[in-house]
Protein backbone atom coordinates (compact mmCIF):
# COMPACT_ATOMS: atom_id res chain seq x y z
CA UNK A 1 0.00 0.00 0.00
CA UNK A 2 1.21 3.50 -0.95
CA UNK A 3 2.77 5.51 2.22
CA UNK A 4 0.03 8.43 1.04
CA UNK A 5 -2.85 6.00 1.27
CA UNK A 6 -1.37 5.26 4.33
CA UNK A 7 -0.58 8.63 5.79
CA UNK A 8 -4.28 9.53 4.58
CA UNK A 9 -5.52 6.70 6.50
CA UNK A 10 -3.86 7.90 9.28
CA UNK A 11 -5.08 11.04 9.14
CA UNK A 12 -8.63 10.22 9.10
CA UNK A 13 -8.43 8.69 12.11
CA UNK A 14 -6.56 11.72 13.72
CA UNK A 15 -9.52 13.60 12.21
CA UNK A 16 -12.00 11.60 14.37
CA UNK A 17 -13.98 10.82 11.62
CA UNK A 18 -13.92 14.42 10.12
CA UNK A 19 -13.34 14.42 6.36
CA UNK A 20 -9.91 12.51 5.43
CA UNK A 21 -7.48 14.57 3.69
CA UNK A 22 -6.12 13.37 0.52
CA UNK A 23 -2.10 13.60 0.86
CA UNK A 24 -2.00 13.77 -2.82
CA UNK A 25 -3.24 16.74 -2.72
CA UNK A 26 -1.23 20.11 -2.28
CA UNK A 27 -3.46 22.03 -0.05
CA UNK A 28 -4.28 18.69 2.41
CA UNK A 29 -0.68 17.56 2.70
CA UNK A 30 0.12 21.55 3.50
CA UNK A 31 -2.40 21.18 6.21
CA UNK A 32 -1.39 17.99 7.78
CA UNK A 33 2.47 18.94 7.50
CA UNK A 34 1.11 22.39 9.22
CA UNK A 35 -0.32 20.36 12.37
CA UNK A 36 2.52 18.24 12.77
CA UNK A 37 4.88 21.38 12.54
CA UNK A 38 1.94 22.73 15.21
CA UNK A 39 2.51 19.99 17.21
CA UNK A 40 6.21 19.45 17.64
CA UNK A 41 7.30 23.32 17.26
CA UNK A 42 4.51 25.38 18.70
CA UNK A 43 7.01 27.85 19.97
CA UNK A 44 7.75 29.08 16.79
CA UNK A 45 5.29 31.72 14.98
CA UNK A 46 2.17 31.39 13.04
CA UNK A 47 4.65 32.89 9.92
CA UNK A 48 7.75 30.58 11.10
CA UNK A 49 5.21 27.50 10.72
CA UNK A 50 4.16 28.69 7.32
CA UNK A 51 8.09 29.46 6.55
CA UNK A 52 8.71 25.17 7.66
CA UNK A 53 5.72 23.87 5.65
CA UNK A 54 6.99 26.31 2.54
CA UNK A 55 10.28 25.13 2.65
CA UNK A 56 8.99 21.49 3.39
CA UNK A 57 7.05 21.82 0.26
CA UNK A 58 9.52 23.27 -2.29
CA UNK A 59 12.08 20.90 -1.04
CA UNK A 60 9.70 17.94 -1.37
CA UNK A 61 7.66 18.87 -4.14
CA UNK A 62 4.18 19.29 -2.08
CA UNK A 63 5.50 15.91 -0.23
CA UNK A 64 5.59 13.82 -4.02
CA UNK A 65 9.54 13.57 -4.23
CA UNK A 66 10.18 9.79 -3.78
CA UNK A 67 12.42 10.60 -0.78
CA UNK A 68 9.71 12.23 0.78
CA UNK A 69 6.43 10.11 -0.42
CA UNK A 70 7.10 6.87 -1.43
CA UNK A 71 10.34 6.07 1.17
CA UNK A 72 11.64 8.43 3.88
CA UNK A 73 9.22 10.48 4.91
CA UNK A 74 12.12 12.78 4.59
CA UNK A 75 10.39 16.61 3.99
CA UNK A 76 13.39 18.27 3.80
CA UNK A 77 15.50 16.96 1.57
CA UNK A 78 18.51 16.02 3.96
CA UNK A 79 20.79 13.76 2.74
CA UNK A 80 23.55 12.02 4.96
CA UNK A 81 27.05 10.64 4.28
CA UNK A 82 26.68 7.50 6.48
CA UNK A 83 27.89 4.78 5.43
CA UNK A 84 29.54 6.55 2.34
CA UNK A 85 32.72 7.76 4.02
CA UNK A 86 34.84 6.53 7.10
CA UNK A 87 34.75 10.64 7.60
CA UNK A 88 31.66 11.23 7.89
CA UNK A 89 30.90 13.34 10.79
CA UNK A 90 26.89 14.42 9.95
CA UNK A 91 25.53 12.26 13.25
CA UNK A 92 23.05 10.63 11.67
CA UNK A 93 22.64 7.19 12.61
CA UNK A 94 19.20 5.91 11.15
CA UNK A 95 18.10 4.65 8.06
CA UNK A 96 18.74 6.62 4.71
CA UNK A 97 17.42 5.75 1.03
CA UNK A 98 20.05 5.61 -1.48
CA UNK A 99 18.73 6.89 -4.91
CA UNK A 100 20.74 7.18 -8.22
CA UNK A 101 20.62 10.28 -10.66
CA UNK A 102 18.95 12.09 -7.42
CA UNK A 103 20.30 15.06 -7.42
CA UNK A 104 23.22 17.36 -9.22
CA UNK A 105 27.04 17.94 -8.58
CA UNK A 106 28.22 21.56 -9.75
CA UNK A 107 31.59 21.96 -10.97
CA UNK A 108 33.68 24.74 -10.82
CA UNK A 109 32.47 25.75 -14.19
CA UNK A 110 29.43 25.81 -13.76
CA UNK A 111 28.73 22.66 -15.41
CA UNK A 112 26.59 19.79 -13.32
CA UNK A 113 26.29 15.88 -13.62
CA UNK A 114 24.03 13.78 -12.73
CA UNK A 115 24.53 12.17 -8.76
CA UNK A 116 23.26 9.27 -6.63
CA UNK A 117 22.49 10.46 -3.33
CA UNK A 118 21.80 9.30 0.02
CA UNK A 119 18.74 11.03 1.85
CA UNK A 120 18.01 9.93 5.44
CA UNK A 121 15.02 8.64 5.92
CA UNK A 122 11.90 8.79 8.88
CA UNK A 123 9.26 6.41 9.72
CA UNK A 124 6.82 9.35 9.95
CA UNK A 125 7.05 13.20 8.93
CA UNK A 126 7.10 13.78 12.08
CA UNK A 127 10.31 12.31 12.95
CA UNK A 128 11.27 14.61 9.91
CA UNK A 129 10.33 17.71 11.65
CA UNK A 130 11.78 16.84 14.35
CA UNK A 131 15.19 15.41 12.76
CA UNK A 132 14.79 19.22 10.69
CA UNK A 133 14.77 21.87 13.94
CA UNK A 134 17.72 19.80 15.42
CA UNK A 135 19.93 19.77 11.76
CA UNK A 136 19.14 23.24 11.62
CA UNK A 137 19.85 24.37 15.20
CA UNK A 138 23.86 22.96 14.55
CA UNK A 139 25.84 25.32 15.73
CA UNK A 140 26.62 26.68 11.85
CA UNK A 141 22.64 27.05 11.44
CA UNK A 142 21.42 28.33 14.58
CA UNK A 143 21.91 32.28 13.54
CA UNK A 144 18.87 31.85 11.69
CA UNK A 145 16.69 30.25 14.30
CA UNK A 146 15.60 33.83 16.01
CA UNK A 147 14.86 34.62 12.10
CA UNK A 148 12.50 31.60 11.76
CA UNK A 149 10.95 31.95 15.37
CA UNK A 150 9.94 35.43 14.37
CA UNK A 151 8.67 34.99 10.72
CA UNK A 152 11.96 36.55 9.06
CA UNK A 153 11.70 34.41 5.52
CA UNK A 154 15.12 36.74 4.11
CA UNK A 155 16.41 36.50 7.95
CA UNK A 156 16.17 33.16 8.03
CA UNK A 157 17.28 32.14 4.09
CA UNK A 158 20.37 34.29 5.04
CA UNK A 159 21.61 32.80 7.72
CA UNK A 160 21.33 29.24 6.42
CA UNK A 161 22.98 30.13 3.37
CA UNK A 162 26.26 31.71 5.65
CA UNK A 163 26.48 28.86 7.21
CA UNK A 164 26.57 26.56 4.00
CA UNK A 165 23.24 25.18 4.22
CA UNK A 166 22.63 25.62 0.83
CA UNK A 167 24.55 23.37 -1.92
CA UNK A 168 22.84 24.62 -5.50
CA UNK A 169 24.06 27.62 -7.17
CA UNK A 170 20.64 28.75 -6.91
CA UNK A 171 20.29 28.49 -2.83
CA UNK A 172 23.84 30.02 -2.46
CA UNK A 173 24.27 32.97 -4.25
CA UNK A 174 25.54 35.42 -1.84
CA UNK A 175 21.92 37.45 -1.15
CA UNK A 176 20.48 34.34 -1.73
CA UNK A 177 18.31 35.96 -4.65
CA UNK A 178 17.35 33.20 -6.67
CA UNK A 179 15.56 31.47 -3.34
CA UNK A 180 14.01 34.35 -1.53
CA UNK A 181 11.48 35.14 -4.31
CA UNK A 182 10.47 31.31 -5.30
CA UNK A 183 10.16 30.92 -1.25
CA UNK A 184 8.60 33.69 -0.64
CA UNK A 185 5.69 32.30 -3.64
CA UNK A 186 5.67 29.20 -1.88
CA UNK A 187 5.18 30.89 1.24
CA UNK A 188 1.92 33.03 -0.18
CA UNK A 189 1.08 29.29 -1.60
CA UNK A 190 1.34 27.64 1.78
CA UNK A 191 -0.50 30.21 3.87
CA UNK A 192 -3.37 30.66 1.31
CA UNK A 193 -4.05 27.52 1.57
CA UNK A 194 -3.89 26.92 5.38
CA UNK A 195 -6.17 29.74 5.12
CA UNK A 196 -4.41 32.23 7.37
CA UNK A 197 -2.69 35.90 6.90
CA UNK A 198 1.26 35.82 6.78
Amino acid sequence: MSPLLIAAGLAALMLGGKKAMDLSNSADWARFVFSEVTSVLPQVSLRGRVIIVAQAAFESGWGKAAWAAIHGNNLFNITTCQGKSATCADGWTGAYLDQENADWSYRADGSRVRIAQRWRSYPTFRASIEDYWNFINRPKYAAGIPSLIAGDLPGFLTALRAGGYFTLPLYSTPTTQGYVPQMQAVVNTTARFLNVSV
